[in-house]
């Protein structure tokens, strides 16, 4: 009779088997396990020495998986005896690329990200040395910094491109812009600029920090080539708009601009615009050369998403009658617009004015985003001198002043958001409408909002109360009925009936018109205690959620609003799963 292998044969074998083909038994053992296998039901019955010999790999197989078994428990004890030692190492342990990341993640997401880069690499002596071994980290440079911190940030950064901030001080009486010393520095690493910030900020009286600036004068008429920037700001602070004496903007070349951010300020001579793919663009509704801009803008050839973002004013001003704008060009377009308004505010009128002259007869995908203000001044105050209610439904009406403003729009994003969060009392409430007759090409809608409202048409619909917007053209409302594929909805911690019944009254129009689709998808944003959780409603089942929600309304909030939604019945109709965060599902 063969001798039977020992216990520590076998696991040797294993191991070595395991490592070489991927085969967890012993070479040996396995072929006599292969050979018992072709024995039959009846040859197992009629011969006791193969029973017997099955009965002694058993157990050698049971031996074999105890003794690994105790050899995996054995060294994890040793693992967890040497964590003691592991974490005395602490993060000197991880390789170089993973903390690199880490550091690089802590940079990107730092406000004063220079500042920030600079005292990580105090921390330690691995992150200094980590820091300096990787570029990257030094491509962030300031005008308002000294002169030897750029020449030392540029030895760092060893050539890779830049992202510079310069700051242009514009003071008064006498009227002048002044510029940091480190600023001829940052000219002169022009060719490396990959995105430039150019931020205007007002100095009313302060003769000791314009006594420390170099003038501006000198460098107006200076040419500056930056072949590899991307991405150009021009920002004005305050209250006033930039001077546009401070540099001759004819003269700045940029031949790879693709995306330009002006907050209050249009470069009209800037040779890159006709380049420029995504631009953001914030105006005063007051701007005096609000009808330059958007001409400029018309001419803009390739520009595919815009931003356009107007902001109120507290002063007088005319109410002008723009001609036709027609930015065909743009495929993206996102409109941001803030409200609260005194009792005799003119910026109502003005958007009204602003918005009837725009067109956009190419946009596909458009997002509405808007914000109801805080107040700067004392409560007191503003009770008896502001409009306390978010009226959110007249800025749509203001926006939305023709049927065919946006003619081949498929998508449409409406955002709310208000201080209130989900308060509401006597004194304040915000009201929004969703303007589905004005969208005729409509397929997709999502809406969401930090803010409980009603949802309700002005009662005034081209709401008119000045005589000089006679000179404004009329609001065209259409009669569209869009059929929607899909509608998405995120209420942040709450969600109101009002919604479900808008919801409800639409699907309703849509089988009334013989327009019902079985695939019409209901997306829902649903807070629960265990986080943030989408489920999608699909054909009746998005019925059967507006129900739900008014029954759950009736009986005073609570109810079975989550009664069924792991049960059969909801499959596969409804759906829940984890999404990415709603602004990067619709955002562009």
């Amino acid at each position: 009779m063969v001798a039977m292998p020992s216990d520590r044969d076998d696991v040797l074998d294993a191991v070595s088997n395991w490592f070489d083909h991927g085969v967890s038994l012993p070479v040996e053992l396995g072929k006599e396990m292969d050979t018992l296998r072709q024995f039959s039901y009846m040859d197992m019955r009629g011969n006791p020495g193969l029973r017997e010999h099955v009965r002694l790999i058993i157990r050698r197989l049971e031996r074999l998986s105890s003794n690994l078994a105790g050899l995996a428990s054995a060294v994890t004890e040793q693992i967890d005896a040497f964590g003691i030692v592991s974490r005395n190492c602490g993060i000197a342990l991880l390789p170089n690329e993973v903390l690199a990341k880490i550091l690089d993640l802590v940079v990107n997401t730092a406000e004063k990200k220079r500042q920030t880069t600079v005292e990580l690499s105090h921390v330690a002596r691995q992150f200094r040395s980590m820091m300096l071994e990787w570029p990257k980290f030094w491509t962030n440079m300031y005008s308002w910094s000294h002169p030897e911190m750029i020449k030392l940030l540029s030895s760092r950064a060893r050539g890779l491109p830049l992202t510079v901030d310069l700051n242009v001080y514009c003071f008064s009486s006498p009227d002048e812009c002044r510029l940091d010393p480190a600023f001829t520095d940052l000219v002169s690493l022009a060719e490396h600029w990959r995105t430039l910030h150019v931020i205007h900020a007002w100095t009313f009286y302060d003769r000791e920090k314009r006594n420390r600036l170099q003038t501006a004068e000198s460098w107006h008429h200076v040419s500056i080539h930056g072949p590899l920037l991307e991405v150009l700001a021009i920002i004005a602070l305050e209250f006033h708009a930039a001077p546009l004496h401070a540099f001759d903007w004819s003269r700045w070349t940029f031949p790879r601009l693709r995306e330009a951010i002006f907050d209050n300020y249009f470069p009209f001579l800037l040779p890159g615009l006709s380049q420029v793919s995504v631009l953001s663009l914030t105006l005063r509704v007051t701007d005096g050369k609000m009808g330059e801009i958007l001409a400029e803008v018309v001419k803009m050839k390739n520009v595919q998403d815009l931003t356009l973002e107007l902001s109120n004013t507290l002063q007088d001003h005319d109410i002008t009658a723009f001609g036709r704008f027609e930015i065909r060009q743009v495929k993206r377009l996102r409109i941001i617009t803030t409200l609260h308004y005194k009792e005799d505010d003119l910026s109502p009128a003005l958007k009204r004015s602003i918005f009837s002259s725009l067109f956009f007869p190419g946009v596909d995908d458009l997002i509405l985003q808007l914000k109801g203000s805080e107040f700067s001044v004392p409560e007191n105050h503003w009770r008896d001198t502001y409009i306390r209610h978010f009226y959110f439904n007249k800025e749509i009406n203001r926006i939305f002043r023709n049927i065919d403003q946006f003619p081949i729009a498929s998508y449409f994003y409406l955002h709310i958001s208000s201080p209130f969060g989900d308060r509401e009392d006597s004194e304040g409430r915000s009201e929004i409408y969703v303007p589905l007759n004005m969208l005729p090409s409509l397929k997709r809608f999502a809406f969401s909002s930090d803010t409980r409202f009603h949802i309700v048409e002005p009662e005034d619909p081209d709401e008119t109360y000045y005589e000089d917007e006679d000179v404004v053209a009329p609001r065209v409302i259409g009669d569209a009925f869009p059929l929607l594929e899909s509608m998405t909805l995120d209420m942040e911690d709450f969600m109101d009936s009002a919604t479900a019944h808008w919801v409800q009254e639409y699907l309703h129009k849509m089988m009334d018109r013989g327009g019902w689709d079985a695939s019409f998808k209901l997306l829902v944003g649903e807070y629960h205690s265990s986080g943030h959780r989408w489920t999608n409603y699909v054909g009746d089942k998005a019925l059967e959620w507006c129900s739900n929600m008014l029954i759950n309304k009736d009986q005073g909030d609570g109810g079975d609003k989550e009664k069924g939604e792991d049960s059969e019945e909801c499959a596969p109709s409804v759906e829940h799963f984890v999404m990415e965060p709603f602004e990067r599902l619709f955002f562009v």
